[in-house]
C-alpha cells in the first residue's frame, strides 16, 4: 500500500511528479550551460535524484514507515495507550525528533509536537516510538509469582518463577492468561 502511495499521480508523497521535476531541471541547467548528451548523462547519474544515496535513503525512510505503522498497530491491539519517541541520542538527532523525544510519554492517539503519530518524522529518520500501558495499570498487576503455569489444564506450560506481573502470555495456546498476584 505505502509503495502504491509513493507512486499515485496526486497526493502529499509523489515520486513520479518529483523526479519528473528534477530532470526537467537538469535538462534545463545543461541546456543553459550549453552541456553535450554525455555530459546531461553524467549529470542525471550522479544527481541525488537517482543515486544509490537516494535509494538508501528511500529504503530506510520506507522501512521505518512501515515499522512505526506497524508497531503503532500492535500496541494499540495490545491496549497499549501511551507512546514515547525515542532518538539515536547522537549529534545527527533532527530538531524535530528532539521536540518529539522532549514530550515524554503522551496518549498513543495524539500527535508528537513536530505533527506526526509515528516514526518517521522526516527521510532518513533512525528513531523508533515505544509503546506502554498506563503506570497505573501497570502498578495494579505488580506481585511475585513464584511459579507461573498456564492454567489450560491440557497445557500447564511452565510460563516462568518469580515472575512480576499478574498477566502473562502463553505461547504454546495463544492466549494471555491472568494469574493472581501473590502478597
Amino acid at each position: 500500500a505505502r509503495g502504491g502511495e509513493l507512486l499515485v499521480l496526486e497526493g502529499p508523497i509523489n515520486l513520479v511528479e518529483m523526479t519528473k521535476r528534477r530532470v526537467g531541471t537538469l535538462v534545463a541547467e545543461s541546456l543553459e550551460r550549453g552541456d553535450s548528451l554525455g555530459q546531461l548523462r553524467k549529470a542525471l547519474r550522479e544527481d541525488f535524484a537517482f543515486s544509490p544515496k537516494r535509494a538508501q535513503v528511500i529504503a530506510r525512510t520506507e522501512s521505518a514507515t512501515a515499522l512505526g505503522q506497524g508497531s503503532k498497530l500492535a500496541a494499540l491491539a495490545e491496549g497499549r495507550t501511551e507512546k514515547h519517541w525515542v532518538t539515536q541520542g547522537d549529534e545527527l538527532v533532527d530538531p524535530d525528533c528532539l521536540e518529539n523525544e522532549a514530550a515524554g510519554w503522551i496518549q498513543a492517539g495524539d500527535l508528537f509536537p513536530a505533527g506526526t503519530d509515528t516514526i518517521p518524522a522526516h527521510p532518513n529518520c533512525r528513531c523508533n516510538t515505544r509503546y506502554r500501558h498506563p503506570p497505573e495499570a501497570e502498578q495494579e498487576s505488580v506481585g511475585i509469582i513464584a511459579e507461573a503455569r498456564c492454567p489450560t489444564p491440557t497445557c500447564n506450560k511452565l510460563l516462568g518463577k518469580n515472575l512480576v506481573r499478574g498477566q502473562l502470555y502463553c505461547p504454546r495456546c495463544k492466549k494471555e492468561v491472568h494469574f493472581p498476584i501473590a502478597s
